[in-house]
């Protein structure tokens, strides 16, 4: 009996013997294993902690593409990894606060290599997820292939492919890169992203005339950054549709550095930036009277201005009365008309003082970031009547940078006295301005409808006459024909049967 229980007593000991040597190996090399091909304690290629949003983004390179127009004629926007990785950094804080899983990753880190791009994550127990992506560039689209997905030292593309395939679709991978703010279209199917020139445009260019000016001058991807495009204005300097002899621009280039300064130096002039550049170019009859109360504490004497309240500002206004200048021509006229069928006659100059008599002139937009600024002001007009078209001569001075600005009006069916005006042309430069067409258009509609003959709809531009003809030439228009005829010749406009 005693027999038998020593050979039971070594049998299992020499069975736990070999369990625990299978263990201590079996744990050996799962601890090799761990901490060779799972345990990952590499740095992370970014280490910053800034957390940037995309509109802070998107409003930072706007930014710098003006700033660096004054010495360019390109306008860029490079998007770059350290811009990326910011926007990672505050993706994974908010994620944090709204999602648990979010807590279980440390940190997101973008490098470029070359043409690659390696986005590294960081998760519990140090472990690493690493995906390399190559990038393809043409003029309308970025498209980004995975070639590589680890996790921490193993290579597991294939099998990343089926998990990630199982559990993400093509829409919440576009989502995860919406929350980005980055509009990148997904194609798991082949392993691919594709980001469209038009998309960056969307999601980094804004509705406001900065954007647009850029969207105008026709951009393109480039191979510079992660995102990049760049528009060339080399155009704006070339010889122009514009007449320049017809206009003179006045240099406003010093304007900002006084802004700047006052601002500066004046705590209540804080924000007032635009109000401020308004008030130099279109003086004080033009100004808000916050901005006046403010400057009547401030001795401007440095610019010529003795007195706040009675400035004229850069581009002066004139006074004129449309309505009793018509009247009183077509009243001089009830005794000629049988003769010359003519009602009455407008001519240029006094078109001229109609328009700058509104504000369109100096009409300023500005962009802040931190405490510097940039502005696009639309500067002095000169019309000028052409046959059966008014032209609008101007320029705009882009950050201290003036281009050529040509806007045109078609006269075209005409209603009685109502005077129909087709808006056919607005170019800076050379260049057609089809989306920065909305800003200048709105601060035309919005000060010339100031006056109540003039109204717009949509692209056309009506001014009516009718109250300004005098009462006894109206009742001999309509005994004679009734029909009027409203055309634009030798620099006048004409009202005539």
């Amino acid at each position: 009996m005693d027999e038998k229980k020593n050979k039971f007593r070594k049998r299992f000991i020499a069975v736990l013997s070999t369990v625990s040597i299978i263990s201590l190996v079996t744990s050996i090399v799962a601890s090799i294993y761990l901490f060779r091909f799972v345990k990952d304690y590499s740095t992370i290629p970014f280490s910053s902690d800034i957390k940037t949003s995309k509109e802070e983004l998107a409003n930072k390179k706007i930014f710098e593409a003006y700033k660096d127009l004054v010495n360019k004629t390109t306008f860029q926007i490079n998007v770059d990894e350290f811009d990326i990785n910011s926007l990672l950094n505050n993706y994974l804080d908010n994620i944090k606060k709204d999602t648990s899983w979010g807590n279980k990753v440390k940190k997101i880190g973008l490098e470029t290599k070359s043409d690659k791009y390696v986005l590294t994550s960081e998760n519990s127990f140090n472990t690493r997820v690493y995906l390399t992506t190559s990038k393809t560039t043409t003029n309308e689209e970025l498209s980004f292939h995975i070639d590589e997905a680890k996790f921490s030292k193993m290579d597991y593309k294939k099998l990343f492919s089926k998990i990630y395939k199982s559990y993400i679709n093509d829409s919440s991978f576009t989502k995860l890169f919406n929350d980005l703010g980055l509009s990148i279209k997904t194609d798991l199917a082949n392993d691919s992203f594709t980001y469209k020139l038009n998309d960056f445009e969307s999601d980094f260019l804004s509705d406001d005339i900065f954007s647009s000016l850029i969207k105008d001058s026709s951009t393109s991807f480039n191979n510079e950054s992660v995102f990049s495009i760049t528009g060339e204005v080399t155009s704006f300097n070339e010889k122009s549709l514009i007449d320049e002899s017809k206009y003179d621009p006045k240099d406003i280039s010093s304007l900002k550095v006084i802004v700047k300064d006052l601002c500066k130096a004046f705590p209540s002039l804080n924000n007032k930036e635009k109000d401020l550049m308004e008030y130099f170019l279109k003086g004080s009859k033009k100004s808000p009277s916050d901005i006046l109360n403010i400057l009547s504490n401030i001795d401007l004497s440095f610019f010529g201005i003795d007195d706040v309240n009675n400035y004229d500002g850069v581009f002066p206004s004139y006074d004129v009365d449309l309505v009793s200048e018509v009247k009183n021509d077509s009243e001089s006229r009830v005794d000629t008309y049988l003769n010359d069928k003519v009602i009455a006659l407008i001519n240029e100059d006094t078109i001229n003082k109609l328009f700058k008599s509104s504000w369109i002139s100096g009409t300023t937009f500005i962009r802040k970031l931190n405490n510097d600024f940039i502005y696009i002001s639309l500067n002095d007009l000169e019309i000028s009547l052409e046959e059966n078209a008014i032209e609008i001569y101007s320029s705009l001075t882009v950050n201290d940078v003036s281009y050529p600005l040509f806007i045109k009006f078609r006269n075209e069916n005409n209603s009685k006295y109502k005077m129909n005006l087709m808006l056919t042309h607005i170019y800076v430069g050379n260049n057609s301005i089809r989306n920065t067409i909305k800003d200048i258009k709105g601060v035309i509609k919005e000060a010339l409808e100031m006056y109540d003959f003039i109204s717009f709809n949509n692209d056309n531009m009506e001014i009516n006459f009718t109250s300004m003809i005098d009462p006894n030439m109206k009742s001999a228009v309509e005994a004679f024909s009734g029909n009027v005829d409203i055309e634009i010749k030798n620099s006048n406009i004409v009202l005539h049967s």
